[in-house]
């Protein structure tokens, strides 16, 4: 390669490098259920365990002060769904 492309090479493979470092490592198991309890009303419960890989915030957003990657996430979820 001359030296203007492996230049030019080093610095796209920079980019992409912190590219794929931004990249959320996160497993999820989700487990949910609906109960149509009258018509035209249904509540709905989820739960979501998500594992955080190693040194990853996962698609968080608006992480807070004293967040440490890593670790798991619990998420309970409940609405009510209605059709008029």
């Amino acid at each position: 390669m001359s030296p203007a492309a492996a230049g030019f090479a080093a610095g796209l493979n920079a980019a992409l490098g912190s590219l794929l470092e931004a990249i959320a490592v996160q497993r999820t198991v989700s487990a949910g259920m609906r109960w149509d309890f009258v018509e035209n009303f249904d509540l709905k419960l989820q739960f979501d365990h998500t594992r955080l890989g190693a040194q990853s915030d996962g698609t968080l957003v608006n992480i807070q002060p004293g967040f440490h990657p890593g670790g798991t996430v619990n998420l309970f979820s409940a609405n009510v769904d209605f059709v008029f």
